[in-house]
């Protein structure tokens, strides 16, 4: 397994300014003088601008826009691996994320994208609350209420909580490695 100081150039790439900064200093707190961010929205920027790649790796923003642009940057028989979010992430609140995917609807855009699926799995944990109090104080003390509040989720995992159910899927990653045709 190649180490990240072994490889000879590390981009990363996120669209928020201050994830941008939280990288570059982890980097250079791990010698990592060869790593270089870019702060630019994954599903537009043209990833041959970054120059040669010879693998892409992601962390739960993942698309079908994003497989295509990494299909057309890396030559058959180099690998894309990346965690996104499962379909069942907080599936409790009603809303899936638009970067979730089910296993087959990954698969299949992998497929299209020109990709073949080497390893595709699901990591799950889910929470059980004793009431809906206790469900409700931990959304608040993970910060999510707030966010879930904004975008809809917050009406959606009250009236799931009004049915007496008390669990949440606080993790479910769909885990990939596919390598180019």
């Amino acid at each position: 397994m190649v180490e990240w100081k072994e490889a000879r150039r590390i981009i990363g790439i996120d669209h928020s300014a201050e994830a941008i900064v939280r990288a570059r200093d982890r980097a250079l707190a791990l010698g990592l003088d060869h790593a270089t961010f870019v702060c630019c929205d994954a599903e537009n920027i043209d990833y041959r601008d970054l120059g040669p790649i010879d693998l892409v790796v992601a962390n739960l923003c993942m698309s079908d826009e994003i497989l295509r642009r990494a299909a057309a940057v890396l030559e058959p028989g180099r690998f894309i691996a990346f965690a996104a979010f499962h379909q069942d992430q907080w599936k409790e609140s009603g809303k899936a994320s638009r970067y979730a995917y089910a296993e087959g609807q990954l698969e299949t855009a992998l497929l299209e994208a020109g990709f073949e699926p080497v390893y595709l799995g699901v990591e799950q944990e889910v929470v059980h609350f004793a009431d809906q109090d206790e469900a409700l104080s931990y959304l608040e003390s993970a910060g999510i209420a707030g966010k879930w509040k904004t975008d809809g989720r917050w009406d959606g995992f009250l009236i799931y909580l009004e049915s007496r159910a008390r669990d949440l899927t606080t993790k479910a990653h769909v885990i990939v490695k596919a390598q180019r045709r």
